[in-house]
């Protein structure tokens, strides 16, 4: 339900997901957006795409090549 995605969660821990990556399914957050667009849920935490990327451990690339 997205837990796998869970170090997100320890970087964002009041963020509605944790699959931040379009890749990263998280059937939770699904379930979230949809209660909040019934009225169900309120307050709800979605990622900021400049927070995300200001978190992320840069890839270096090999080299030697």
């Amino acid at each position: 339900m997205g837990e796998s995605w869970h170090n997100a969660h320890h970087a964002f821990p009041t963020l509605a997901r944790h699959g931040v990556d379009r890749h990263q399914v998280d059937l939770t957050a699904a379930c979230i957006r949809v209660w909040e667009r019934l009225g169900l849920v309120h307050s709800v935490h979605w990622p900021d795409v400049t927070k995300l990327a200001l978190r992320r451990i840069p890839v270096i690339a090999p080299s030697g090549a």
